[in-house]
């Protein structure tokens, strides 16, 4: 099984968020499977989740999502408590989860004006020379496009690396992305 790591993202992504509080679409799993054969199939996905989940991604709103999209948005799944800083628990909640393969920094190191609270500068002054992004970006053109962002999306939450999304698999995704 995937380590929750790997899921940001979407983190990701990666990393999944801002608008999705409360499943706002009200998307079911039935939704998803097209086909009706207990099972999402990557094409499924691709299609529901680039209708209704891309565009919430694009926070600067010039039609495509790249690393300062993806990094705003990243930034705010991981405060969950909606305070616009990220608190030590919230650091260590996204340092074991998601990033943690990317960088190598204690929470007070990544504090630097040690406020006990990481504001968006702060994190995105250790977080943008990753390759946090570019991971996504499996073209290397800067840009995650609509498949390819849920593409990976999809994979990501695929946990059993089948090609096909259970519903138990969907289930973990829809806690993570529509709970948020």
């Amino acid at each position: 099984m995937k380590t929750i790591r790997k899921k940001i993202g979407l983190l990701i992504a990666p990393i999944f968020f801002l608008s999705f509080t409360g499943n706002k679409y009200n998307l079911t799993f039935n939704d998803f499977d097209k086909n009706n054969d207990n099972l999402i199939n990557e094409k499924e996905f691709v299609e529901v989740f680039t209708n209704n989940f891309y565009a919430d991604w694009d926070m600067v709103d010039d039609e495509y999502l790249d690393d300062e999209d993806f990094h705003i948005v990243s930034y705010a799944i991981w405060d969950s408590d909606d305070d616009n800083l990220i608190n030590e628990d919230e650091w260590i909640y996204g340092y074991e989860n998601y990033y943690g393969d990317y960088i190598d920094s204690e929470f007070v190191a990544v504090d630097t004006d040690a406020d006990g609270f990481i504001n968006y500068d702060e994190y995105y002054s250790i977080i943008h020379d990753t390759d946090f992004y570019t991971t996504w970006d499996a073209n290397d053109n800067a840009i995650l496009s609509e498949n390819e962002f849920a593409e990976k999306v999809f994979h990501t939450w695929d946990d059993n690396n089948t090609g096909y999304m259970t519903k138990n698999e969907y289930e973990d995704f829809d806690m993570f992305y529509f709970d948020i």
